[in-house]
């Protein structure tokens, strides 16, 4: 005996092919929506966060100040957890960029906050192959 499949949108019942998830084209589509909504919704959560980390880098970066207590920078708003890349570099620090600042963190301090340089990439085509060359 098949154990009763319900529309993973409605709840209702689901009569017909074994495979069905959805009971409407109309279930079947708002389901989908919610989902990338849901998705668009916490991207864009993300985004806000990493926008406000650059603000409050780009604040201790014009300061001159090289070193600053992690918790008076989380005290600004600063959340450590949100970067847009990572590299370990021994002794407990990482470093970490946020778009394009790149700093050192440690369980007790943000240091050595520096603005990358700006690359714009020029692509090359060679013997068939694309490589990015970096234009300054």
């Amino acid at each position: 005996m098949e154990k009763q499949k319900y529309c993973l949108n409605c709840g209702a019942p689901l009569h017909g092919r074994m495979d069905k998830l959805y009971c409407s084209e109309h279930c079947k589509d708002t389901w989908h929506n919610k989902r990338k909504s849901r998705i668009r919704k916490k991207r864009a959560s993300v985004m806000s966060v990493l926008n406000n980390n650059h603000e409050i880098l780009t604040a201790l970066l014009q300061s001159g100040r090289t070193v600053w207590i992690t918790p008076l920078v989380e005290a600004m708003g600063f959340k450590p957890d949100y970067f847009t890349r990572l590299v370990e570099i021994g002794s407990g620090s990482i470093r970490c960029e946020c778009f394009d600042i790149r700093y050192d963190v440690s369980k007790t301090k943000l240091s050595r906050i520096t603005q990358m340089p700006d690359y714009k990439k020029e692509r090359q085509v060679e013997n068939g192959q694309i490589s990015f060359a970096a234009k300054s």
